[in-house]
């Protein structure tokens, strides 16, 4: 069901897209079988609860909603060994990319973030936005001895209460360079 969901979801006005943890627009659900959809995969409260309901921690970049540019080569992929998920992000070395990750929080307070990535090509750089802020320009991902070795690096941020955006990116204004191959983000 879920594939058929997202196969057929309408992405204009951001109702349903490919990351249903991610803030909504605010136009009209296109269908009800849509909405139903997301309502399946979003965590049921219990009844009466108003407040924000947090994700497991757990957030695989291949799920990551990516900002490419023209002739980017950022892909998701899947042929090197010890990932998690369906995946990783791959090919990513272009200035103005990103993969955002939708993070929901029940209340406000700082976290330890931690990348999982492989960087094969030797020592690679990102920045790491919070909510609009950069709280990172240049985080080093060291290298790993080949792309199916996987390593962490981790940072503490500040999150809201609800819904928050981790943006990792490559900017060569900040100093980010090289090959990163990116498997998932835990720790929220």
């Amino acid at each position: 069901m879920k594939s058929s969901l997202h196969n057929h979801r309408r992405t204009s006005d951001g109702i349903i897209g490919s990351d249903w943890t991610a803030p909504t627009g605010s136009g009209y659900v296109q269908s009800l079988a849509a909405a139903a959809g997301a309502s399946i995969l979003q965590l049921a409260p219990a009844d009466n609860y108003t407040g924000n309901i947090a994700g497991n921690g757990v957030y695989e970049a291949e799920n990551a909603r990516r900002t490419l540019v023209s002739g980017s080569g950022i892909i998701n992929e899947s042929t090197q060994t010890g990932f998690n998920g369906r995946g990783y992000v791959a090919g990513w070395n272009t200035n103005g990319t990103s993969i955002d990750f939708y993070v929901n929080q029940n209340t406000a307070g700082t976290k330890t973030i931690t990348f999982r990535y492989a960087a094969a090509a030797g020592n690679a750089s990102r920045y790491v936005n919070v909510n609009g802020v950069d709280v990172a320009t240049n985080l080093t991902f060291n290298g790993t001895s080949n792309w199916s070795t996987w390593s962490t690096v981790s940072l503490t941020v500040s999150l809201a209460a609800g819904s928050n955006t981790i943006r990792l990116g490559q900017a060569s204004s900040k100093g980010n360079t090289n090959y990163l191959n990116v498997d998932r983000l835990t720790g929220l």
